[in-house]
């Protein structure tokens, strides 16, 4: 089979104070010099609320959410500008901005009500290869991950773990070349389904590439391998979701079934 692209949402960041206070300002500020320019009051109010509302609804819609808001920003403007005395455009951005700000949070909130049971008791394993020694810690930060596997040597540093029950994500290799990524949406299950990120190039079916993974000397499909970019972006997501990154090639099949034997030096 070959490597699939599973789609499971996007990876959303709460927007945070000052993404509100942002919105906030601009819009006040655009509220002002609309007065300025002698926009009354509800005119204002009325394109305020409109801009929020259209923001708001085109985000929370599902995979057109990017070509939608460019729709309500852009198409907002132009129609504003261009109709009546045009002064009502000033409240424009501020409002979608606002509104997108707003949307974020809905769409934050609903991702982490879909975390899976026990996301928050994550656990990292590492592997050093020289002492054959697997170290286990509770709660690393996220930044420290992505650098173990950043320093990932393909010698002495060679697999890293990820444990957010029942979910789990294995990384081993070389950080600089061939990474193997393999991952379990849900290992308590009696036949867990392991997925690995492909290689994004094509390559020949008996293409093989050499990979030390978690102490473990092994001869990899090079179409089941990846490179680093790839595997932080799998790891990031993750570690926010617990689930596949979008946009990142998965294979789900037998072959991967198999490859994740080799991490299991890993526990």
């Amino acid at each position: 089979m070959g490597a699939t692209r599973t789609r499971v949402g996007r990876v959303v960041r709460r927007p945070g104070v000052l993404g509100y206070l942002g919105a906030l300002v601009v819009l006040g500020g655009g509220a002002a010099l609309g007065t300025r320019a002698g926009a009354g009051v509800g005119l204002l109010a009325a394109v305020a609320l409109g801009g929020l509302v259209l923001a708001f609804v085109a985000l929370l819609l599902p995979r057109l959410s990017g070509s939608a808001m460019a729709l309500v920003g852009i198409g907002g403007l132009i129609l504003l500008a261009n109709a009546g005395d045009g002064r009502g455009v000033f409240v424009w951005p501020g409002a979608v901005g606002l509104g997108a700000t707003l949307a974020t949070e809905v769409l934050w909130r609903r991702q982490e009500a879909r975390r899976p049971p026990g996301a928050d008791t994550a656990r990292l394993r590492t592997f050093h290869d020289e002492a054959g020694e697997l170290v286990e810690r509770a709660d690393p930060p996220a930044a420290e991950t992505g650098r173990l596997v950043e320093r990932l040597d393909g010698r002495s540093r060679t697999g890293v773990s990820v444990l957010r029950p029942p979910a789990r994500l294995d990384v081993g290799g070389d950080a600089r070349g061939p990474l193997l990524v393999a991952l379990c949406e849900d290992t308590t299950v009696k036949r867990p389904v392991w997925s690995v990120v492909a290689s994004e190039a094509a390559h020949p079916p008996d293409a093989e590439v050499s990979v030390r993974v978690a102490g473990i000397d092994a001869f990899l499909p090079t179409r089941s391998t990846t490179t680093l970019g790839p595997a932080l972006a799998a790891l990031e997501a993750f570690l926010l979701t617990g689930r596949p990154a979008e946009g990142v090639p998965w294979r789900a099949d037998t072959e991967a079934e198999d490859l994740r034997a080799v991490f299991d030096n890993l526990g």
